[in-house]
Order: structure tokens, then C-alpha cells, then sequence
């Protein structure tokens, strides 16, 4: 376990000797949001923000300016702008939203983009698939075709990134919570209506995502490291959305006294997201002479992609991925994604 001093030890250092820019995704509420602030919260103590850079992209403006206005109250000289992100589910809302933080970025001096935190997500707890214009579950697209889309469209600034430990992408949702009897290969993205329910995008999207990531920490060796959290019990508004169904709102109710007791707080779970951007977790190659760094995904220290607790210990991910060709399965996993992309792009 890493204690919660040290992360904000680690915190506190590096916004100090290298000022971020940071694009943050479905922070218009709930972790995503925790993070945003932690971030300004931290810069602010540190340099009042200078040198900072945060976009936000959501679909709720008016959650966006409260967020970002209290951000400008505390780091003066910090850079705070919102983007309109549309319907993220759609890879044609996602690339528009990169075309928007590219031309803003281009502008700059140095145009990066040091670290990417993505949380959106709709988490559709009964039902059948809900599927978007581009032929994508629509949840299952916000845990795992946006997130990826958002990384290789904004690829080019990520490695632009000067950042010492490689630019990072952090992905927050269920890290290390494979389940091998819920995974299937042979239907990725789970058109099946016997392969779907929510527990089976949670491992189809870990397992894909896990996967992805280790190979974009390969192909982009000493410049970019992914990390894929498991944030543990944080309550967010999510908790009280209407959506649910009426059994979820009924044990919510009664176990809510409870989980309040044992659920991280909004301060902490902001100190261990930025945790994930410190050199304890840096690209392919940047940590492979040192002992304090964590060990990857593959079991590699240092090895640039990352499945993380909540805690911000690494899983050990061997018993999930024993018995297939991993190195195989990352490249149909990879094959598999740049196809939903490219139908996706002749969507209309």
C-alpha cells in the first residue's frame, strides 16, 4: 500500500518542477472532478498554478464553469478552459473534441499534452445492449472504444510531452478486475445478447484495455505510460442517478450509512489520481535501472502500462492472463480496435 503522505509528498513534487498540461475527461463530476481539483489544489500551494494548463472536456457547461472558476480562484496564473465534448460514446464527438484541444494547444509554446485522466462513463447496471449510430455499446463505448480514441488522437502532443517519466494516460474503472469466464475473444465487442450484461463489459473492457495499453507502452517506448485504476469506494453523484433501477436505489438506501464509513473521500482519491502521473509509473525504459518504480501490467518494473488498486499498488495480473497468447491477443485486441475506428469514420 502506498500511504497517502507519500502520494502527496510525490504530489506536492511534482507539480513543483514541472508545471502540467493536463486534459481531463468526464470531470464534470465525480472522480474525474476530485482529480481536477486536487491537481489545481496542489499546483496552487506549489507556484499558484503558473505554468498549469488544465482542459476540461464535458457536456455539462454549467458544472464546467463552477469547476473551472473555483480553479482560477486558486491558481491565478493557471490556464483553465473547457471543452464542449458532445456525446462521447460517438468516436465522431470524441475526434471533434481532439480537433478543438489540438487547435487550442498548437497556439502554445511548446503545444504537449503531459497527461490525459479520463473517467466518463455510463454504467448501465440491467438491460440489453444500447447502441450508438456508430454500431458501439454506448457504455461499453465510454469504458473503452473513447478512451482509446482520445489517446491516439491526441497521440501527438502526448509524445510532444517533455514530462522526465513519458506523458501519462490514466483511465479510471476497474483495473485488475478480469474475470477469464467473462471474456470472449471471438466477439470483442459483445453483440452476443448472452455476452452481455454489465459484470461482462466490466472484464471485456478491463481485459481489451489492458491489453491496448501494453502495446501503446511498447510502441511509444520512453514516451508514454498508461495506468489503468481501480479507484475503490468513492461516492460520487453517480450513486443517486435516476437511471438506476429501483432494486439498486433501494439497497443504496440501506447500505449507504455504511459504505460512508469505509468509502474514500474526495480528497484522497484526487491525491492517488495524481499519484498516477509521478515517476513511480513512467514510460517503457525511463525506470528500467531503478527499484522504487512500479511493476507493469506484464510484470516488468517500469514497464510504461499499468493495472493499479486503489491504493496505488500494482495488481498481479498472472493468473488472468495465463493459458492464451498474450502477445497474439494484443494485436487482434489492437486489430480489432483500429476497425471499430475506421467503420466509425464512415459513419454518418
Amino acid at each position: 500500500m502506498v500511504r497517502l503522505e507519500t502520494a502527496r509528498a510525490a504530489n506536492d513534487r511534482l507539480v513543483s518542477k514541472h508545471p502540467l498540461v493536463a486534459v481531463f475527461v468526464g470531470a464534470t463530476t465525480g472522480i474525474g472532478e476530485y482529480s481536477l481539483r486536487c491537481l489545481a489544489e496542489t499546483a496552487s500551494k506549489a507556484t499558484q498554478g503558473r505554468g498549469l494548463r488544465i482542459y476540461l472536456v464535458g457536456r455539462n457547461a454549467t458544472a464546467a464553469d463552477k469547476i473551472l472558476g473555483d480553479c482560477r480562484k486558486l491558481c491565478p496564473e493557471g490556464e483553465f478552459q473547457f471543452v464542449k465534448g458532445g456525446n462521447l460514446a460517438l468516436m465522431q464527438d470524441v475526434d471533434a473534441a481532439c480537433e478543438d484541444i489540438e487547435k487550442r494547444e498548437s497556439a502554445k509554446p511548446g503545444a504537449r499534452v503531459d497527461t490525459l485522466v479520463q473517467s466518463q462513463a455510463v454504467l448501465k447496471l440491467e438491460g440489453p445492449r444500447e447502441e450508438t449510430k456508430e454500431g458501439l455499446d454506448s457504455s461499453m463505448s465510454l469504458l473503452y472504444y473513447s478512451r482509446v480514441r482520445f489517446i491516439t488522437k491526441l497521440l501527438p502532443l502526448l509524445r510532444a510531452s517533455k514530462f522526465p517519466p513519458g506523458a501519462r494516460c490514466i483511465s479510471i474503472y476497474a483495473g485488475g478486475l478480469e474475470n477469464k469466464k467473462q471474456f470472449y475473444p471471438a466477439d470483442f465487442s459483445l453483440r452476443q445478447p448472452e455476452h452481455f450484461s454489465f459484470a461482462k463489459v466490466r472484464s471485456q473492457t478491463v481485459y481489451m484495455k489492458t491489453l491496448l495499453f501494453e502495446k501503446l507502452a511498447q510502441e511509444n517506448e520512453g514516451k508514454l505510460a498508461c495506468v489503468h485504476m481501480y479507484p475503490g469506494l468513492v461516492i460520487t453523484p453517480n450513486f443517486y442517478a435516476d437511471s438506476h433501477p429501483w432494486w439498486f436505489k433501494l439497497v443504496w438506501v440501506c447500505v449507504a450509512p455504511l459504505a460512508k464509513i469505509y468509502a474514500t473521500s474526495a480528497e484522497e482519491i484526487g491525491q492517488r489520481v495524481l499519484y498516477l502521473a509521478t515517476e513511480r509509473y513512467p514510460a517503457q525504459s525511463l525506470g528500467a535501472d531503478r527499484k522504487d518504480v512500479a511493476s507493469s501490467s506484464n510484470g516488468v518494473l517500469g514497464g510504461g502500462a499499468y493495472s493499479v488498486k486503489a491504493d496505488g499498488d500494482t495488481n498481479d495480473l498472472s493468473a488472468a492472463y495465463a493459458g492464451f497468447d498474450k502477445e497474439d491477443m494484443r494485436e487482434k485486441v489492437w486489430d480489432h480496435t483500429m476497425q471499430v475506428f475506421r467503420n466509425a469514420e464512415n459513419t454518418k
